[in-house]
């Protein structure tokens, strides 16, 4: 379909390109990814990195609290240290 002129008011077509365009839209649309596939997918993601994190986060303290009693808690940084650090450098608290 074609606008002969400026004017938004007149459209020419041929036959077979209407023919064409109709068979078109009786198509089914292709099946693709949505937007909102994306989402739960991502929410997914971010659930399990929290969960990895927590994880972490909890060994890096039993491992602190090992560290402390066998140097009678000289030169090591306490988890509740650690964890003020973290929270100051991303602004998450533990």
């Amino acid at each position: 379909m074609r606008r002969p002129a400026k004017s938004r008011h007149i459209v020419v077509a041929l036959a077979p390109e209407l023919d064409k365009w109709i068979e078109q839209l009786s198509q089914p649309a292709p099946k693709c990814c949505t937007c909102r596939d994306e989402l739960d997918a991502t929410k997914r993601t971010i659930a399990d990195l929290r969960l990895q994190v927590a994880t972490l986060e909890s060994e890096l303290n039993a491992a602190l609290v090992a560290l402390q009693a066998r140097d009678g808690g000289k030169n090591v940084a306490g988890p509740e240290i650690v964890a003020a650090r973290r929270a100051q450098s991303d602004g998450s608290a533990a």
